[in-house]
């Protein structure tokens, strides 16, 4: 099991490796995400992965969804 000490510890290559696919098919959320480390935790990690995501342009967000139709289609009131 992963402690966060392992995880700050992880080169960029390894740390896409892991967390590259949390947003399918967008590394660019994992890519930022690692220029945030260290990470107090693992809710930490999710917490600045999210609001990456979150404070993406509409485009690009719109662009996340449109690679993802099943997930438009429940976010498409959201934007």
């Amino acid at each position: 099991m992963r402690t966060i000490d392992n995880i700050n510890d992880l080169n960029k290559s390894d740390f896409l490796s892991i967390f590259g696919n949390v947003f399918e098919k967008t590394e660019s959320v994992a890519m930022e995400a690692f220029e945030l480390k260290p990470f107090k935790n693992f809710e930490d990690i999710v917490f600045k992965m999210l609001d990456i995501y979150e404070n993406y342009e509409k485009n690009k967000i719109l662009d996340i969804l449109n690679a993802h139709p099943e997930l438009a289609v429940a976010k498409k009131n959201d934007l």
